[in-house]
C-alpha cells in the first residue's frame, strides 16, 4: 500500500521526523504555492512599482518578501483566502490615480492704456493783408478825389461810410473815416483800388 502525505508549513528537517515515525512506503510532497513553483525576481524597493496586471504591492495579499513570480506578478502570502484577495485586488484597482502637478499659473497681462486723442485745436486764422499795390497815390491825392467824387454826385457820406469798413475789414484794423488812412499808405493805396473796382473812378 502506497500512502502519500503532504506536508505543509513543516522544515525538510522536521519533516523527516516525522517520517520515522511512519512505516511503509511514503512519498512526501511540499506544498508549494503557484507563484513559487518558478524563478522568482527580488524587488526589495517597491514604491512605486506595479506588477504585470497593474497592481503595487500590498502587505495584506502579497508575500512579505517582495518579489515578483516570473510571470511578473506579486507572489501571494500564504493563508490569505481568495475572497480577500479579490477583494483587495479590486480595491488596489479602483484606487484614484496620483495627482498631477498643478497647472502653473499665468499671470494675467496687464491691459494696456486706453489711447486718447488730443483734443481738437481749431485752426487760427491767418491775417493775410491784401497784396500790395505800387503806391501812385498818396493821402492829399486821396482827398481831393473823394472831394471831387462828393461833387460830382458819384458817391455820397454812406458809400464813403462803406469804404472806410471795407479797408478796416481787409488790414484787421478799426477804420471810423477816412482821416483814418493818412499815416498808411498801403490803406491809401487800397482804398483807390475800391474805388476803380467800384466804378467811381478810372
Amino acid at each position: 500500500m502506497k500512502i502519500s502525505i503532504t506536508v505543509s508549513e513543516l522544515s525538510e528537517s522536521q519533516a523527516a521526523e516525522v517520517l520515522k515515525k511512519l512505516s511503509g512506503n511514503v512519498e512526501v510532497v511540499q506544498e508549494q504555492e503557484e507563484e513559487n513553483e518558478s524563478e522568482t525576481v527580488s524587488n526589495d524597493n517597491v514604491a512605486g512599482v506595479v506588477d504585470a496586471r497593474g497592481l503595487p504591492w500590498d502587505e495584506r495579499i502579497h508575500s512579505g518578501n517582495k518579489k515578483l513570480t516570473d510571470k511578473g506578478v506579486w507572489q501571494k502570502r500564504r493563508g490569505v483566502q481568495q475572497a480577500e484577495i479579490d477583494r483587495v485586488e479590486a480595491e488596489l484597482r479602483s484606487a484614484p490615480a496620483p495627482m498631477t502637478a498643478p497647472a502653473t499659473f499665468t499671470a494675467p497681462v496687464a491691459p494696456t492704456a486706453a489711447f486718447t486723442p488730443p483734443a481738437f485745436v481749431p485752426p487760427q486764422a491767418t491775417f493775410t493783408p491784401p497784396a500790395p499795390v505800387q503806391q501812385t497815390h498818396d493821402f492829399q491825392s486821396l482827398m481831393a478825389t473823394v472831394s471831387s467824387l462828393f461833387a460830382s454826385g458819384a458817391i455820397n457820406p454812406d458809400y464813403l461810410t462803406t469804404l472806410t469798413s471795407r479797408i478796416g475789414q481787409a488790414f484787421q484794423v478799426n477804420v471810423t473815416a477816412i482821416t483814418d488812412l493818412a499815416s498808411n499808405v498801403q490803406m491809401v493805396d487800397y482804398a483807390f483800388t475800391l474805388l476803380k473796382q467800384d466804378g467811381k473812378i478810372n
